[in-house]
């Protein structure tokens, strides 16, 4: 959580100076080493020993054992797959939407990174209190996704916002 807290700083650049963006990120950062060698020292979990591995594709080899033989790991890790994909997408191509179509400053960029960072903690920290079925959580995440394309398209008069119109 508390990379997610340093990582949703960086909008803050357009409204901080980046030498207090800096700092407290690097407190933050700081604050998740600190919190993992306390756990680290409390807990005092048994690890394997290490083992050479017998080349550069055997730890490769391990984790796609580990995936395909441990029940849901592979769906997890096919749903992290596409939740970067689109993360990704959408960070690259919000600054051009907001800053360039919609001729939104910088100032307001940052806020809405901000926020959407916030959000992003917020709700996983929900999410991760709460015992929702994944499907429920699902079909949520799908219908939030369709508003988020069809509400705009209101707004301006039509009933979806076709692909690629801004």
């Amino acid at each position: 959580m508390a990379r997610s807290l340093a990582l949703s700083l960086r909008p803050l650049l357009g409204l901080w100076s980046w030498e207090y963006v800096v700092a407290v990120t690097a407190l933050l950062f700081l604050a998740a080493d600190g919190a993992f060698v306390l756990w680290k020292h409390k807990e005092k979990p048994e690890l394997a020993p290490p083992q050479a591995p017998d080349g550069w594709v055997a730890p490769l080899a391990t984790a796609a054992r580990h995936i395909m033989r441990l029940p849901g790991l592979g769906e997890v890790v096919a749903l992290s797959f596409a939740v970067n994909l689109v993360i990704g997408v959408t960070l690259a191509t919000s600054a051009a939407m907001v800053t360039g179509v919609h001729e939104r400053g910088e100032a307001y960029y940052a806020g809405l990174q901000a926020s959407g960072a916030v959000a992003t903690v917020l709700i996983l920290a929900f999410l991760a209190r709460t015992s929702m079925p994944t499907s429920l959580i699902g079909g949520l995440s799908f219908l939030l996704i369709v508003a988020g394309g069809w509400l705009p398209g209101l707004r301006r008069g039509h009933m979806f916002m076709p692909q690629g119109s801004s």
